[in-house]
């Protein structure tokens, strides 16, 4: 495929936010991923024929991340400027009700350049993401847990004090959700968001949430979140966020085994 799409890095940045669990995007996601895996470039997919599902891919993008600005998409620029992705994702049963998802990703982008410095670096952003599910056959579609987590890498030369430096800056997030029946759902997120500069300086999330279907089409959600933010310069901050989020949709909408 070409085109403008989601490029097939990790899992949550091909999602829209509101097919989330919880209400905001993970901080950890928008710094080092930047946000929604949005991309301009082409990709190439093979399903190996192997006896369970594994996947690989391997693309070539002006650049990735909608909240991407080091790039303008509207200016030309070297190959050796585009960013390169490879992804190998599988799944596969446990037993009839437990279920595992795996991947693996990278984006290379072999130059780039930096204000006022006569070479510029390579940057490196590699992740690991997992799923697991337990779906009961006895159950219905609407009951059931799901754990679901992602592990980021950054790699690149960034301005210090000092001068310019290659830093390695690690960062995830990790959730729950419990389905209780068709109307209620419930669980918990947890965020490691680390400053691609100072990736010892760190903001930490934790947020419980509640969900209420109330039909097809309506949905309400009420999440609290507790942050403890050590990345200001000036001082650590603590604090607390309250969020009650409507979503409603006109027509039929899924997103299949998303959100089975």
């Amino acid at each position: 495929r070409g085109g403008r799409f989601f490029a097939d890095f990790g899992r949550l940045a091909k999602f829209h936010p509101h097919e989330y669990a919880f209400v905001n995007t993970p901080l950890s996601l928008e710094r080092i991923v930047g946000g929604e895996s949005k991309a301009d470039g082409a990709e190439l997919s093979y399903l190996f024929p192997t006896p369970f599902f594994l996947r690989g891919t391997v693309g070539g993008y002006n650049k990735l991340g909608a909240e991407n600005e080091r790039l303008d998409d509207s200016k030309s620029r070297s190959w050796s400027r585009f960013t390169y992705l490879g992804r190998l994702n599988t799944y596969f049963d446990l037993t009839d009700n437990h279920s595992i998802e795996l991947g693996t990703s990278v984006a290379f982008t072999p130059s780039i350049r930096i204000p006022d410095v006569s070479q510029g670096g390579s940057r490196t952003l590699s992740g690991f993401d997992l799923t697991y599910r337990y779906q009961p056959l006895d159950g219905t579609l609407y009951q059931g847990l799901t754990l679901g987590a992602e592990l980021f890498g950054n790699s690149e030369r960034v301005e210090r004090v000092s001068g310019f430096r290659r830093m390695f800056a690690p960062g995830g997030y990790a959730y729950a959700e419990a389905k209780l029946d068709r109307e209620w759902s419930t669980g918990f997120l947890y965020d490691n968001a680390p400053s691609l500069v100072s990736p010892g300086k760190k903001t930490h999330s934790y947020s419980p949430f509640l969900t209420w279907a109330l039909s097809e089409f309506n949905r309400l959600r009420f999440q609290y979140s507790y942050l403890d933010d050590k990345v200001r310069e000036d001082k650590a901050e603590r604090g607390n966020q309250f969020f009650l989020q409507w979503t409603t949709v006109l027509g039929s909408h899924t997103h299949g085994f998303r959100n089975r």
